[in-house]
């Protein structure tokens, strides 16, 4: 097909001169300078994605029992509310056992058991790297790395943690985000 246009293009150049095909094969040009970018902004995505499972799954994490353990008592937990500590214990036990489905409800419960905004935008941030790492709803994790973005904004305090979650929020709104304009879902 390929071949036939372009034996046409060049049939039409020599016919009737250039400058008709050279402005028809302009839009093109610019297609390709998309298809690039696309290609880029999807690599960029799926390196993002690979460098966060490989950083989960090499992480030290809490062992087999004292995990079940800590399930259990959450699980007997009157008062419904975990310990933030231990929520971001179990997440990345969950992560670096590639259970990414039990991590995110780790990560949704923690929000609601947060009660600084730097607290609720940190677990979102998790919940948006278990939905990266399984590469899937864009449109959901950009909703949930604004929705970070605004609580770091709103936090009081300007600690290392924030500094780092900041940091993270930025890179990956900035990879989702082109990701997003070029993705065919």
């Amino acid at each position: 097909m390929k071949r036939f246009l372009l034996g046409w293009m060049i049939a039409g150049m020599l016919c009737w001169g250039s400058m008709p095909v050279l402005a028809a094969a302009q839009p093109s040009a610019s297609r390709a300078a998309q298809v690039q970018d696309g290609i880029a902004a999807r690599r960029a995505y799926e390196h993002l994605a690979q460098r966060l499972d490989r950083h989960y799954r090499t992480m030290p994490v809490i062992g087999d029992i004292q995990y079940e353990h800590t399930k259990a008592a959450i699980r007997n937990n009157r008062a419904h509310q975990t310990p933030l500590s231990t929520s971001e214990l179990l997440f990345a036990r969950c992560m670096h056992d590639g259970n990414y489905a039990e991590a995110s409800a780790i990560a949704v419960m923690a929000v609601f058991d947060a009660y600084e905004p730097a607290e609720r935008a940190h677990f979102r941030l998790r919940q948006a790297e278990t939905m990266i790492v399984r590469q899937i709803d864009l449109p959901g994790t950009q909703r949930l790395l604004e929705e970070a973005a605004r609580e770091l904004a709103a936090a009081e305090q300007h600690d290392e943690t924030w500094q780092q979650d900041m940091a993270a929020v930025e890179e990956y709104a900035g990879i989702v985000t082109a990701y997003g304009r070029y993705s065919p879902r």
